[in-house]
C-alpha cells in the first residue's frame, strides 16, 4: 500500500515527509508506529510475517528488514509515493542502515526524488531506543554521516523536567490517546508461564526470538493465591 494521503501535518507545502520506524515489531517499535502516525505518514521495517500487524496501528508501508535490496526498495517506494524520509526512530536494528536511508534524501530533494548525497548542513535526525556510542558507532570521517544527528532517547537529567515529562506522557496524553483509540496496548501479552520456576523457560523463548508479543510470567499459584501469602 502507499502512504496515506490524509497528511497528518499541515506544514508540508514543499514536500511530504514520512517517519520511518526501524524494528517496528519490537515493543518500543509498535508504540513508535502508533505515536508517529498521529503526526505524519509512517513507514516501517519488520519481518515479513509481521507486516499486517505493523500496518494495523498506522504504518502506511512496511518493508522486510531481511530484504537484500532494502535500501533500493525504500528509495523506490518513496519516489512512487513522493515522500522524503529524514527522521527515523530505531526500535531495534542496524544504525548504519538507518543513516544510509536518510542519506537518500538530502535537503533540496523534492518529494519523490532520490538523489546521491551532497555536501550540505545537518539534515537528518535519528532517535535510538537502544544505547548508541558517542559517535553513533560510525566512521565520522564520512561527510555524509556527519550530516545525520543520532541520539539515544532518554528522559531529562533535570529531575523537575523529568517529572513533568513523565506526568504528561503517562497522564493526560496517554489517557486521551487510549480513550480515543489513537493508542492501543501493544504488543499483545502472552501469558504462557506461571511461577518463579518458569522464568528460565521464558528466557529461553526470548533468546530464540520474540516479535509482536510481550512474554509475561505470572507470579502466583494456579489457585490465584500469592506465593508470598
Amino acid at each position: 500500500s502507499s502512504f496515506d494521503e490524509s497528511a497528518r501535518t499541515e506544514n508540508r507545502s514543499v514536500e511530504k515527509e514520512a517517519i520511518l520506524v526501524w524494528g517496528a515489531s519490537s515493543s518500543v517499535g509498535t508504540m513508535g508506529v502508533q505515536t508517529g502516525a498521529q503526526f505524519a505518514a509512517v513507514c516501517a521495517t519488520a519481518g515479513e510475517d509481521h507486516s499486517d500487524y505493523i500496518r494495523s496501528p498506522g504504518a502506511d508501508r512496511v518493508w522486510d528488514y531481511k530484504d537484500a535490496n532494502l535500501l533500493e526498495q525504500i528509495g523506490a517506494s518513496a519516489k512512487e509515493d513522493r515522500v522524503v524520509i529524514r527522521r527515523i526512530f530505531l526500535g531495534k536494528g542496524d544504525l548504519r542502515l538507518c543513516r544510509e536511508v536518510i542519506g537518500l534524501f538530502p535537503p533540496g530533494t523534492d518529494a519523490g526524488d532520490v538523489s546521491p548525497p551532497v555536501p550540505v548542513p545537518l539534515w537528518g535526525k535519528l532517535a535510538s531506543a537502544p544505547p548508541i556510542a558517542v559517535d553513533g558507532g560510525l566512521d565520522l570521517t564520512s561527510k555524509r554521516r556527519q550530516q545525520v544527528e543520532a541520539v539515544f532517547l532518554m528522559p531529562s537529567t533535570d529531575e523537575e523536567k523529568r517529572r513533568r515529562q513523565f506526568y504528561f506522557c503517562m497522564g493526560p496524553w496517554l489517557t486521551q490517546a487510549l480513550a480515543n483509540g489513537a493508542i492501543r496496548p501493544s504488543p499483545e501479552v502472552n501469558f504462557r508461564w506461571r511461577g518463579l520456576e518458569a522464568i528460565n523457560d521464558a528466557m529461553e523463548t526470548m533468546k530464540s526470538g520474540v516479535r509482536c508479543c510481550k512474554l509475561v510470567v505470572k507470579i502466583g499459584r494456579e489457585d490465584g493465591a500469592s506465593y508470598y501469602d
